[in-house]
């Protein structure tokens, strides 16, 4: 399984270790409240998450092993940002002749345009249509490929 795991996708890979790490975190602060507390209602809500991100790790495992994702690989042709902090809120990917709109979730560095984007998203997400474009809300990674431009060679 860890040789499959290992020839599956680099950020699929990055998304399994950072819930994996995050599961494992969460249920080391579990057994710790565990020792140290005692108290069954204490403890609950910190079971509900372990459970959680556990099962949705071992989900994605699934998803990855089984294959059960598909790339989209696109070159992005605009981004928006949030107002106060502009952080990136949406990208729109140029992709096979439609141009796909990405809700973005968890990025802390805009994209620029022109960059290459890959979107690992699940065979059956739901992608929604609005005025002639593709909307995409849920993906399980995605990969930016940043491109150079060089105006010094003449």
């Amino acid at each position: 399984m860890l040789v499959e795991l290992r020839k599956s996708p680099v950020p699929l890979q990055k998304q399994i270790l950072q819930r994996f790490g995050l599961s494992a975190v969460c249920g080391i602060l579990f057994i710790t409240i565990l020792i140290a507390e005692g108290d069954v209602y204490v403890m609950l809500p910190f079971a509900g998450v372990v459970a959680f991100l556990f099962v949705n790790t071992i989900m994605l495992i699934y998803y990855t092993l089984n294959k059960e994702y598909v790339i989209i690989s696109g070159i992005c042709v605009d981004t928006n940002v949030t107002l106060l902090k502009k952080k990136p809120k949406t990208v729109e990917i140029f992709a096979e002749g439609q141009t796909i709109v990405v809700s973005l979730r968890n990025r802390r560095k805009a994209m620029a345009v022109g960059d290459k984007i890959d979107v690992y998203v699940l065979r059956r997400s739901q992608i929604y249509e609005k005025d002639k474009k593709q909307i995409l809300y849920s993906y399980l990674a995605m990969n930016v490929k940043a491109v150079t431009h060089d105006c010094a060679s003449e």
